[in-house]
């Protein structure tokens, strides 16, 4: 019964879980992208000493961080006001507070992974496209090359798993924050 719960409730924010699902991917793409440029020595050196691209990259990489935590964040606390009602239908059926929270996480966890692989497939193909548009824009004489950088993967895994780790330690904070003492009776 209770997985039928579960799976009503997943059902139900679905849509929402979509958006969270392609926005993470579309932001794991952006930030492999920043990150593999930074990697990718024919372009550094072909800019020569201009250390500004590097800043450039470094700054848009940071960027990219601070508003995937920003719409992480908010994206969580909309996922968990909506879920107010299964929060105490689950208390209802016995869960304590760790188990409800460890579930939400899972569920978190499950999309950034998923998002993770998707987007770092799209990005490894997708950084050509925008080391040309960068090259492009500076007006260099470079030939872009296909550019695979494990590092600039490890590094957006690294950048995923904090990210997913604040997001938990939201959910912890959100759902302890959710009372239960208005299920018992008085």
């Amino acid at each position: 019964m209770l997985i039928r719960i579960i799976w009503r409730g997943f059902k139900k924010q679905l849509t929402n879980y979509l958006v969270f699902f392609f926005s993470l991917i579309f932001a794991v793409i952006v930030y492999y992208s920043f990150t593999a440029m930074t990697y990718e020595q024919p372009l550094i050196r072909s800019a020569g000493k201009n250390t500004q691209l590097v800043g450039m990259l470094g700054f848009g990489s940071f960027a990219v961080v601070l508003i995937l935590l920003f719409f992480m964040a908010n994206t969580n606390r909309f996922f968990i006001e909506n879920r107010r009602k299964d929060i105490s239908i689950f208390h209802l059926y016995g869960l304590n507070y760790y188990q409800i929270c460890l579930w939400f996480i899972s569920e978190i966890f499950l999309i950034g992974i998923f998002s993770f692989g998707i987007g770092i497939g799209l990005g490894v193909l997708l950084s050509k496209l925008f080391s040309m548009i960068l090259v492009k824009a500076m007006g260099l004489a470079l030939q872009v090359h296909f550019f695979f950088s494990p590092d600039a993967i490890l590094t957006t895994g690294i950048v995923v798993l904090f990210i997913l780790g604040v997001v938990s330690f939201q959910i912890l904070w959100l759902v302890s924050g959710y009372k239960f003492s208005h299920l018992k009776k008085q």
